[in-house]
């Protein structure tokens, strides 16, 4: 016989009530504990509480009052109530992207909430018939809910960090696609670097763009600061080539390394007749300089 079944039966619903107990007190007393977690959040970050407007107040108290209910019905362990304390922490990570808090800050401000707790649960233990053991694992749950919201939080600010970069990667790579007028119908493209894919879109939405606004006849892609030649920048050339031609501007190459003019070749790039290529860009300024007279 199994005399183990009934002790594990008892502790857990030992487990069980200390749990409901501390549950119940939480979620009786989340008015309470807003307001004093807003307070200590104003002693502890003036510069960000003494200004609040008061829909930015009544949003964070709504938010952190949300918080609390939602860690009180997480506090029995569960891998569905790890999940949702990261989503809870992905949703403070939003709010706290919207309002340009750093990650440190983030961190700063969820150890205050958390302080808050562990004192309230210290505090409601004290008249109560809970020992310090007992304490010790609620609050030690505590944490653990905290820590996986900090980790949601941590996904959602590395997540706006991407996005950041991308957009000053996009910008970056805009900037660096200037066509020049040089002469009335004419501009110049200067591609200097190397070229991945998403440089070579870029590159190609944004010379047809600058392109068509400009109202040019001729288009001369300068290629002489070109580091390194593959067919996926070939690729790209040859749908460039294309769409300028549809606009009805017509493209002069120049400065092309020998082996981008073999590789060219071999992938069909001058397969059509009306590619003009030069081997500097001065000859065909030159060029069309005297078609201009």
């Amino acid at each position: 016989m199994n005399t183990g079944t009934p002790t594990r039966r008892g502790e857990n619903m030992e487990q069980i009530h200390k749990l409901a107990f501390f549950q119940n007190q939480l979620e009786e007393n989340v008015p309470q504990l807003a307001e004093e977690l807003l307070q200590n959040l104003l002693e502890k970050f003036p510069e960000t509480y003494t200004n609040l407007s008061e829909e930015d107040h009544h949003l964070s108290y709504k938010l952190i009052s949300a918080l609390i209910t939602t860690l009180s019905s997480l506090l029995p362990e569960s891998e569905h109530a790890d999940q949702e304390a990261i989503r809870w922490g992905q949703k403070i990570g939003s709010y706290l992207v919207d309002r340009d808090n750093s990650l440190s800050d983030s961190l700063a401000k969820l150890s205050v909430h958390k302080r808050v707790l562990w004192l309230f649960i210290e505090k409601k233990a004290r008249t109560s018939d809970f020992g310090f053991h007992e304490v010790i694992e609620v609050m030690t749950r505590i944490d653990e809910l905290y820590n996986h919201i900090v980790h949601g939080v941590g996904i959602t600010l590395k997540e706006e960090e991407e996005r950041k970069l991308s957009t000053y990667e996009e910008k970056y790579l805009k900037v660096s696609t200037p066509l020049v007028p040089i002469m009335d119908a004419v501009a110049v493209l200067p591609i200097i670097g190397e070229i991945d894919e998403r440089r070579a879109e870029v590159l190609l939405e944004e010379t047809v763009h600058r392109a068509s606004q400009l109202n040019i006849d001729w288009l001369v892609i300068d290629l002489s600061g070109i580091f390194k030649v593959d067919d996926l920048f070939v690729s790209y050339l040859y749908k460039l080539l294309d769409l300028l031609k549809l606009l009805g501007i017509t493209p002069i190459l120049t400065g092309m390394k020998p082996e981008m003019s073999i590789r060219s070749r071999e992938l069909g790039l001058f397969k059509e007749k009306g590619i003009i290529t030069k081997s500097h860009l001065k000859q065909a300024v030159e060029m069309l300089h005297a078609q201009m007279k």
